[in-house]
C-alpha cells in the first residue's frame, strides 16, 4: 500500500511539476546525478555530482543516517534518485528514534534561471514534494514547515554550480 501512495504521489509530482529539459541544461557536462555527491577537494571546488537533499550533518549524525541519493532534475519537483533509504531513516529517526520529538524545517531551492516569482514557486514545490515524501513514510505533516529561498545565493554566471542549487535542505526547527 505504501509502495502504491509513493508511486502516486511520484507520478502525480512529475505531471504537475513537469520534467522539460532545455538544451540549456544539457549542455553541461554533469555526471550521473545518482552518483553520491563527492566531498570537496582540496582546492574547495564540488565534484560534479548532484544530490538534491541536504540533510543538515548534525541531523544525519544523530539519525546515524547516509546521505540520500535524491535530486531533482531541472525544472522538476519529483525527487528522483535509485535509493531513498537515506530520507526512510530521517522518516524513523523523527517518528520512533532519538529525535522523535523533533521538528524539520524544509527548504527547496532553484538554480537562477527562470524569474524570481517562478523559482520562488519551484523551490517550494520541491520542499512539499520531500514533505509529502516524508509524511508517506509515517511523519506528521505538523512537524515539518516548508519554505522557499528560490534563486536566493545562487551565481547565475556559474552554470556548473546550478545542478547543486536544485535542492532541498533539511535541518532541526528552532
Amino acid at each position: 500500500m505504501t509502495r502504491h501512495i509513493v508511486t502516486t504521489l511520484t507520478l502525480g509530482l512529475a505531471l504537475a511539476g513537469g520534467c522539460a529539459r532545455t538544451s540549456a541544461d544539457d549542455s553541461r557536462a554533469v555526471q550521473d546525478p545518482a552518483t553520491p555527491a563527492a566531498e570537496p577537494t582540496s582546492t574547495g571546488a564540488r565534484a560534479l555530482t548532484v544530490t538534491g537533499i541536504n540533510v543538515d550533518p548534525e541531523l544525519a549524525r544523530t539519525c546515524g543516517m547516509a546521505t540520500p541519493k535524491a535530486f531533482f532534475e531541472y525544472d522538476s519537483t519529483q525527487v528522483e534518485g535509485a535509493d531513498n533509504s537515506g530520507l526512510e531513516a530521517l522518516a524513523v529517526c523523527v517518528t520512533t528514534g532519538p529525535l522523535k520529538d523533533r521538528r524539520l524545517e524544509l527548504v527547496g531551492h532553484a538554480d537562477p534561471r527562470g524569474t524570481d516569482a517562478y523559482n520562488a514557486q519551484l523551490g517550494r514545490s520541491r520542499a512539499d514534494s520531500v514533505h509529502d515524501f516524508l509524511v508517506t513514510q509515517g511523519v506528521a505533516a505538523d512537524r515539518m514547515t516548508t519554505r522557499s529561498e528560490g534563486e536566493r545565493g545562487t551565481d547565475p554566471a556559474d552554470a556548473s554550480a546550478w545542478p547543486y542549487d536544485r535542492r532541498v535542505d533539511i535541518r532541526l526547527a528552532q
